[in-house]
């Protein structure tokens, strides 16, 4: 099997599994952006999203016969994603609070002033300190809504 045209990542993982060391570079390739998307957007900090984000594909490459095909590979991959985030959670709470380092949207298209762009910054702060005060499972949901 030729694991770059493979469109299905269960077929990619079994593959893995079994050694296509290709597999495991397309699921990488697949599926790593989104992962990093939901670790900062469940951890607020792009460092330690990035962090954990190496973390659960060196796991995923280090132990692929943890993956068992009887649910999607994706929902188990957010699964996994989901746990790492909440273990991480967990420590940052034990350590003194930290400010967070919320990406704001640029609206700096041609068009947009500096007051738009100043308006559409502290909309963004305002929902990001909103869900940040949600507690642990609600924000999870509604990250994961997005």
């Amino acid at each position: 099997m030729n694991s770059s045209s493979c469109d299905n990542n269960e077929e990619l993982m079994l593959a893995f599994q079994h050694g296509d060391e290709g597999a495991f570079d397309t699921l990488y390739e697949r599926h790593h952006r989104s992962v990093l998307n939901t670790a900062y957007r469940l951890l607020s900090n792009r460092d330690t999203a990035e962090d954990i984000t190496q973390e659960i594909f060196a796991k995923l490459y280090s132990a692929p016969g943890s993956y068992r095909p009887v649910a999607m590979f994706t929902t188990w991959l957010y699964r996994i994603t989901c746990n790492a985030c909440i273990d991480e959670m967990r420590k940052q709470r034990r350590r003194p609070s930290q400010i967070t380092d919320y990406a704001l949207v640029s609206v700096s298209d041609a068009g947009s002033s500096p007051e738009a762009t100043a308006e559409a910054n502290e909309t963004v702060r305002a929902v990001q300190s909103a869900i940040a005060s949600l507690p642990k499972k609600q924000r999870i949901a509604v990250i994961l809504q997005r």
